[in-house]
């Protein structure tokens, strides 16, 4: 998952979330329930549900939003692992581990780059590439991620 993701226009939010596999409105049930773990009721309601259609959502959707629909677009066929570039970076902290919280309680094992401290209580290692060398060690509470 990247920082910022593709929004194909004229979609369906529903669409949205789970492109490019086919949205298939028998699953609005857990679809929803994915949305308003990782708190976006206002987006759903905002849009007009699930079937609302945008013809820009990148003018439509807030950067925490995006990061939101794209995450959940990820997760959606039960991936085992995620790889997660700054995929967090516009979240807050309480979103950010509803995100984690979510991934965790699907069994998904996590690979993440990022910056922010608190990213360090979602892993068990640390990889630092740093002078052209690579070292994954167990992460420590003082170790620092990179600004």
């Amino acid at each position: 998952m990247p920082q910022r993701s593709h929004l194909p226009p004229c979609l369906s939010l529903g669409a949205l979330m789970t492109y490019p596999v086919e949205y298939v409105p028998d699953f609005d049930a857990e679809l929803l329930d994915m949305a308003m773990r990782l708190g976006l009721d206002t987006l759903i309601q905002r849009v007009g549900g699930l079937q609302g259609v945008m013809d820009d959502w990148d003018q439509v959707l807030s950067g925490g939003e995006a990061q939101r629909v794209c995450i959940i677009r990820a997760i959606w066929g039960r991936p085992q692992a995620v790889v997660m570039d700054e995929t967090t970076s516009a979240l807050d902290l309480d979103t950010e581990r509803m995100v984690f919280e979510l991934m965790t309680a699907m069994g998904m094992a996590i690979i993440s780059v990022g910056h922010r401290p608190s990213l360090k209580a979602y892993h068990d290692f640390l990889l630092d590439m740093t002078c052209r060398t690579a070292r994954m060690s167990p992460l420590q509470a003082n170790d620092t991620l990179c600004p």
